[in-house]
């Protein structure tokens, strides 16, 4: 079956915000784009796509499912970027178990909850 995830979709409410924040975020250019219609945007990464996307059907949120990323060695890396790109964190950097690593939980720009885990 390969991978359980395939992709994923963070809503945004102003596409143009959200490539600004994820691109100090993740360390990346990251440029909106028109598509059918709506407002895209590809997140960078190997293997499961992310795309930040505007569409009237697709609104952010604080509630209901939570897309982690990759923190790698150390999500403080990325965790520390949070606040000074226009973010909220909303759980600092805490474990889970000593074999299973950490995470950390922030809300973006455009009011979604996201999680970070990492190693170490």
């Amino acid at each position: 079956m390969g991978n359980l995830l395939f992709s994923f979709q963070i809503p945004t409410l102003d596409l143009h915000r959200a490539c600004e924040f994820y691109s100090k975020l993740l360390d990346s250019t990251i440029k909106p784009m028109e598509f059918n219609g709506s407002g895209m945007a590809l997140l960078p990464g190997e293997g499961v796509t992310g795309r930040l996307v505007r569409h009237e059907s697709s609104l952010p949120t604080g509630d209901g499912i939570i897309i982690y990323l990759n923190g790698a060695d150390d999500l403080n890396q990325m965790l520390n970027l949070v606040e000074p790109a226009g973010g909220k964190v909303l759980i600092p950097k805490t474990q889970i178990a000593p074999t299973m690593g950490y995470y950390a939980l922030f809300e973006d720009t455009e009011g979604n909850r996201i999680g970070i885990n990492s190693i170490g």
